[in-house]
């Protein structure tokens, strides 16, 4: 029910702002979409983090360096899977 709330208020938003300013329209459109694709970026990544630490530890930190900014040639398998339940 909470989805279907934000979906027709976002709509009713996104159709007011179009009638009062075109230009406002598309650059909202343009910030919705970037946050939606990027969070569901993230949960992809986050899913392949795990697929990856049960294979084997090193494609785990692999996995992981590709979504945080620091080293992870150090980290344990337990801390693969912190960092990842962490940021998903």
């Amino acid at each position: 029910m909470l989805i279907l709330l934000v979906y027709a208020g976002s709509v009713l938003v996104l159709h007011y702002l179009f009638v009062l300013n075109r230009w406002l329209g598309i650059i909202l459109s343009a910030v919705l979409v970037f946050y939606c694709l990027a969070g569901t970026t993230l949960i992809n990544e986050v899913r392949q983090v795990f697929l990856a630490a049960d294979h084997s530890l090193e494609e785990g930190r692999k996995q992981v360096s590709r979504i945080v900014g620091r080293d992870t040639s150090e980290l344990t398998d337990q801390e693969v899977r912190t960092v990842a339940g962490n940021i998903g």
